[in-house]
């Protein structure tokens, strides 16, 4: 549709060229003449004359080459952005498979190990070294599952992976 109607508003706007040129072709076919003088040692060029006609048919085809010459850089522009985040998409995609197969991974070592799903209301994290946190106490002082939490929070500190939460 939208092609459509751009092919309708090119012809109107020939139209109304075609038009404006039949009406006015009294003074578009008046002669123009252009001098060029730099004053300096007698150098002077004169230019043949032409009809004002042929100086509104130049600008034209100079804007219709300009505009073509955009269009043909915007899309070489839009092709190289598309190739570049479609590279980007696939270097992302490898990585959530990869890290899809981590997780994977880790949840058969949980049911291996036998240990349960979380309910929600508690994050458990499998370490690398099959340490596992302990959820903390509402109570009041440092417990001993606080304690865990602090020695196992050190350890992943200390690991090159990061934790799964």
């Amino acid at each position: 549709m939208a092609a459509f109607l751009r092919k309708i508003f090119i012809a109107l706007i020939i139209g109304a060229t075609v038009l404006f040129a039949f009406e006015n072709t009294g003074p578009l076919s008046q002669e123009v003449q252009f001098t060029f003088d730099l004053f300096i040692g007698g150098l002077k060029y004169e230019a043949p004359p032409f009809p004002v006609f042929f100086l509104f048919l130049a600008a034209f085809l100079i804007g219709l080459m300009y505009a073509g010459l955009h269009g043909i850089y915007e899309r070489i522009a839009r092709k190289a952005e598309n190739r570049s985040l479609n590279r980007k998409i696939k270097t992302l995609e490898a990585e959530l498979t990869k890290e899809r197969e981590k997780v994977s991974s880790l949840t058969e070592e949980r049911h291996r190990a036998g240990i349960p799903e979380s309910d929600g209301d508690e994050k458990a994290i499998l370490l690398p070294g099959g340490v596992e946190n302990e959820p903390l106490s509402l109570e009041g002082g440092a417990t001993d599952d606080e304690k865990s939490v602090k020695k196992s929070a050190a350890l992943i500190d200390s690991t090159d992976e990061e934790p799964l939460l």
